[in-house]
């Protein structure tokens, strides 16, 4: 995908959204946990959405990254994600 930089957003929350805006950051990462928690709460799924809708009004892409499956595939796809990494992604 040649990313030349880019930012993960722990479930943890271990970045700031001060990041996002520094120079030469091109795009978002949302780490697998987030993905994982997302499929259990919804709450984890609007977190996800806020995340893309983000990125895209930032003129960002956004992977979501840990997908594994078919239906993580639509579900990341769902939530806004411009792309997604993972297992899945290297079969298809």
């Amino acid at each position: 995908m040649g990313w030349t930089s880019g930012w993960t957003i722990l479930a943890g929350g271990g970045t700031s959204f001060n990041e996002a805006v520094v120079p030469g950051i091109t795009g978002l990462k949302i780490d697998r946990s987030l993905l994982r928690s997302a499929w259990l709460d919804n709450d984890a799924f609007g977190t996800l959405g806020t995340i893309t809708g983000f990125a895209r009004r930032l003129g960002k892409t956004c992977v979501i990254e840990g997908v594994e499956t078919l239906d993580e595939r639509r579900f990341g796809e769902s939530c806004g994600a411009s792309h997604v990494q993972g297992f899945f992604s290297g079969r298809v």
